[in-house]
């Protein structure tokens, strides 16, 4: 990961040619919707010269970010299709939202007639990166032209389940009416899908209609008869349902949270206060009232549950973590009796103690290419060993680099917190520690899982 860069460099590096002010930041305090103004020099007539492919291949491979950044403030109005392709890389590739949305305003500033053939031949390209491609389609969400609705149109019919979660949700962002009978078609022939991209279409499919119907063929009938009264930019308060209704499916939960993906990635606290228990309910099995009712004995037995009934072809991985980060398995893995049966032995096993790194175990859930949806349960905002920082301050960092890494994935977060201060068990050594508020980690729960397409969940 790119540092962040020194205010004095970064105004060595851009000149007076780009809005500095907004650069000279932290990676980690760009807004994710708030576009950064560049005026690129003399952009009317420079053109790109013979040397600036080579420079920016160079400052890409080094990692060297102010260089990049000075390349880009560079780029002409004139680009060949090899340098905007290399903008695409940028954007695609260094972990900086400042150098992302600079990328994004370059080729805003391009227009979408100059930028049409490129889309079109990433398009059609066996050979193009999954995120290059989504990178150009997230720029549509700032052209609003109809050249570029119809590049979501084309892109809702990609492979790539990258591109098609960054064109369903810039389709959504724009309200676009073009891209509703692409939408209905990756729903599922036989109902509503198993899946997160049929899921997340029919998500979509709701927000632009206002309505909501089990199959694709009744998708299909109402959008024939109803298409020239539907508009997703002016919806009345008569339409119907703003809310995708509970699949009619045996789909696995996880305490009450429904699980659709089928690429997902479960992180798990195990931080020492997890070892305490609340009053209510019983959780079943034998023991006294506080050890049926403890959190990590609660959690084991519900991911476990969970585990064992995800659908064949799906693909899970779990992340427990305190102040050290453990995961299952590298990466995710199918489903089958072996791994089911591997992931019970090795969650049976978890013991809960120490702090909550919260970071660090979402850091490592992102590394994963295949993961589309992360399920983070916890009981406490995040802390860190060896620091100053409040948990505030903590979970507002966790907030904004997830903005970076999350935005072209599109990979949704679920979140699910024990409120309440809870009580310890009999003998523990945290007896004497004092209990923080859970409002705060509410509010960091709540906060992770909107900003990504998720619900939050009490337990």
């Amino acid at each position: 990961m790119i540092h962040p860069f020194s205010k004095a460099r970064l105004v060595c590096a851009l000149g007076a040619g780009l809005l500095v002010a907004a650069l000279a930041v932290p990676i980690l305090e760009a807004s994710p919707r708030v576009f950064v103004g560049v005026t690129v020099a003399n952009s009317a007539t420079t053109a790109v010269d013979g040397d600036w492919s080579k420079r920016m291949r160079r400052a890409l491979k080094s990692g060297d970010e102010v260089e990049v950044a000075a390349l880009l403030g560079e780029l002409g109005s004139s680009p060949d299709d090899e340098s905007i392709g290399l903008v695409l890389d940028v954007m695609g590739g260094i972990a900086s939202a400042a150098i992302f949305d600079t990328g994004l305003s370059v080729l805003k500033a391009l227009g979408s007639a100059k930028l049409d053939t490129a889309f079109r031949e990433l398009l059609d390209s066996r050979r193009t990166p999954s995120l290059k491609l989504a990178a150009l389609v997230a720029v549509a969400e700032v052209l609003d032209d109809d050249v570029s609705e119809e590049w979501l149109v084309l892109a809702l019919g990609h492979k790539s389940e990258l591109v098609l979660r960054n064109a369903m949700d810039v389709a959504n962002s724009r309200r676009s009416k073009k891209a509703v009978p692409a939408l209905i078609e990756l729903l599922n022939e036989k109902g509503i899908a198993k899946g997160t991209i049929s899921y997340n279409a029919r998500r979509v499919l709701v927000s632009l209609t206002g309505y909501d119907f089990e199959t694709v063929e009744d998708w299909r009938n109402f959008w024939e008869s109803n298409h020239a009264k539907v508009d997703p930019k002016n919806l009345g308060k008569a339409s119907g349902t703003t809310g995708v209704a509970r699949r009619k499916v045996n789909s696995p939960t996880f305490f009450d949270l429904e699980i659709v993906s089928r690429r997902v990635v479960f992180v798990i606290d195990i931080s020492g206060s997890m070892t305490k228990w609340d009053e209510g309910g019983e959780a079943g099995g034998s023991g006294s009232a506080w050890q049926l009712r403890q959190r990590i004995r609660r959690t084991k037995i519900q991911l476990i549950g969970a585990i064992r009934k995800l659908a064949s072809g799906s693909k899970f991985n779990v992340i427990a973590y305190n102040s050290q980060v453990n995961s299952l398995r590298k990466s995710l893995a199918p489903v089958n009796s072996g791994s089911k049966s591997g992931a019970a032995k090795w969650i049976a096993r978890l013991d809960a103690d120490d702090a909550t790194h919260t970071d660090e175990a979402l850091e490592q859930a992102f590394k994963d290419r295949d993961v589309d949806t992360i399920i983070l349960l916890s009981d406490g905002a995040p802390t860190k060993k060896n620091t100053q920082a409040g948990q505030s301050e903590l979970a507002n960092k966790i907030i904004k680099r997830v903005r970076t890494l999350n935005r072209l994935k599109k990979i949704r977060i679920f979140t699910l917190g024990f409120e309440g201060a809870g009580k310890w068990p009999p003998g523990s050594k945290y007896s004497n520690a004092v209990s923080p508020d859970s409002r705060e980690m509410v509010d960091f729960l709540k906060r992770l899982a909107k900003e990504n397409g998720g619900t939050y969940t009490t337990i």
